[in-house]
């Protein structure tokens, strides 16, 4: 079975959900979700991604995350308190 891929060469996440997908929402690499998943199994890395984005439109332009993923990681180490 061929992948699906997006534009910009990722998995077209059109496989998993029925929604659409706003064209400027940030992407997580394959890597960053793969290891959210390896320290949080049970968690759903896209609702932490939510989460993430909307904390994220709050803030000032020069407070915002300048390297999205690693920023993404560090917010998720304090989303996920209560979680798990």
């Amino acid at each position: 079975m061929a992948q699906i891929v997006d534009g910009e060469g990722f998995p077209s996440l059109r496989l998993l959900t029925s929604e659409p997908i706003p064209q400027n929402r940030t992407r997580l690499y394959p890597a960053t979700i793969q290891q959210f998943l390896e320290y949080y199994p049970s968690l759903d890395p896209y609702a932490c991604q939510q989460a993430f984005d909307a904390w994220q439109e709050g803030l000032p332009e020069e407070k915002k995350a300048k390297h999205y993923d690693r920023a993404f990681l560090g917010f998720a180490s304090k989303w996920v308190r209560g979680k798990v």
